[in-house]
């Protein structure tokens, strides 16, 4: 890469991650701060000064403060669940490569073969939280948590649901096509997978009841240098700097 842009007369090469691009996207150059996380973690700010720091976002091996792999490093026990034996055997490859010890568990989410009060810390980023029947994983999630554990989960927004047309190739449109009232069982027509969604009002209810105090909401706006997926192309970028398509909730277990 060098060799190529050094006649073009680029002398100097940095390489960033997208989570800069991304700061820069959110705040303009201002001040300010991004943080992402799910399976990996990164943290990205900028001060009064032009001065920019990230940390985390290289992987197992060289980074990613708060994921999985950080914790385990610093003494953290860390379990995994998921319900296919690809990804486990990925996360077991991963595990022996770097030397991170970490529990690797083939179940359901919705009903975990572990002690009531195991854990401190439970996340579901795009897995338990939209392939699980929320009114079995999220109360198996309270069992799991012990009293003042954090659950947070990343998740497609009702809104983006009711605005997706019930077709294979169908696009996040601008218009209402199905009832929010009701939402919760998703059978796409023309395709396997079967996937869960609440609305708001319901999702507060069920975490209430299912014993966890509501400590934050995010809807996730795209930034202005967002662009158009190849794959995951339900939703354009468009329109999600116009209206949620994901978010994140952080909930605490009473007690």
């Amino acid at each position: 890469m060098r060799e190529t842009l050094m006649p073009l007369g680029i002398g100097e090469i940095e390489v960033v991650t997208d989570a800069s691009i991304a700061l820069y996207g959110a705040t303009d150059g201002a001040p300010g701060l991004v943080v992402i996380a799910g399976t990996g973690s990164i943290c990205c700010g900028i001060n009064s000064r032009g001065k920019r720091s990230c940390a985390g976002g290289w992987g197992p091996i060289a980074g990613d403060e708060g994921g999985g792999a950080w914790l385990a490093r610093r003494g953290a026990r860390v379990t995994g669940v998921d319900l296919t034996p690809a990804q486990l055997e990925t996360a077991r490859r991963m595990s022996e490569e770097t030397g991170i010890a970490m529990e690797l568990l083939e179940a359901n989410a919705e009903d975990v073969p572990l002690p009531d009060e195991s854990f401190d810390l439970a996340l579901s980023e795009y897995g338990a939280s939209i392939w699980c029947d929320p009114y079995k994983w999220i109360p198996e999630a309270a069992r799991l948590l012990r009293p003042g554990g954090e659950l947070a989960f990343l998740c497609n927004s009702p809104l983006a649901v009711i605005c997706s047309p019930d077709t294979p190739d169908g696009k996040v449109g601008k218009q209402l096509v199905r009832p929010l009232f009701g939402l919760h069982r998703m059978d796409w027509e023309g395709e396997d997978g079967t996937d869960f969604h609440l609305p708001h009002g319901e999702m507060f209810r069920l975490l209430r009841d299912s014993g966890f105090e509501v400590e934050g909401l995010w809807e996730i706006q795209a930034s202005e240098s967002a662009e158009d997926h190849s794959y995951y192309d339900f939703v354009s970028a468009e329109w999600a700097r116009q209206w949620p398509a994901e978010e994140i909730w952080k909930v605490r277990k009473r007690g």
